[in-house]
């Protein structure tokens, strides 16, 4: 009886292998999960901008460092955010990294409040929280101190404070 047991275990866990590699196939073909915003501030910098992958789905995380709702009706609602990260140099020096996430639709308008609400907000999207993003690259854009930054349009965000 005991063999039996072990022997149908083993047999449905050989079975399961090859969908466990089907789906990391999937999603790899999906999703760049190796997407930083260091990486892409690299891929910038160096002027590699083409190397990055505008068709696959990126995950990234930071603090929000400013947000401007650009169009506050729901219908209509557009925001945008700056998503920034660091990592430090030595002992004294940070070195930044930041993008551009553009958030539109009302699922965001419900999220992100024109004025400061009196209620807590169920998965409020607020300045100097630490959010996930999922999102695509859309475009690079000129900043006014001369910089290029990218631009990834959102297309969920969480807070993970």
């Amino acid at each position: 009886m005991t063999k039996k047991l072990i022997g149908a275990l083993l047999l449905s866990f050989l079975i399961t292998i090859p969908v466990f590699s089907d789906i990391q196939d999937d999603f790899d073909k999906l999703v760049d999960f190796s997407v930083t915003l260091e990486k892409i501030d690299e891929a910038v910098a160096a002027g590699r901008e083409a190397a990055l992958d505008t068709d696959k789905i990126i995950i990234v995380d930071g603090a929000i460092s400013a947000i401007q709702i650009i169009d506050p009706e729901p219908e209509s609602f557009f925001a945008e955010f700056e998503l920034v990260d660091g990592k430090w140099q030595g002992l004294e020096d940070v070195k930044m990294f930041s993008s551009i996430i553009r958030l539109t639709g009302e699922e965001f308008a419900a999220r992100i409040p024109a004025r400061r609400s009196r209620r807590a907000i169920p998965n409020e999207i607020k300045a100097n929280s630490h959010v996930l993003v999922v999102g695509v690259l859309s475009e690079l854009r000129r900043m006014s101190d001369g910089s290029t930054t990218v631009v990834i349009d959102g297309y969920y965000v969480r807070p993970i404070d």
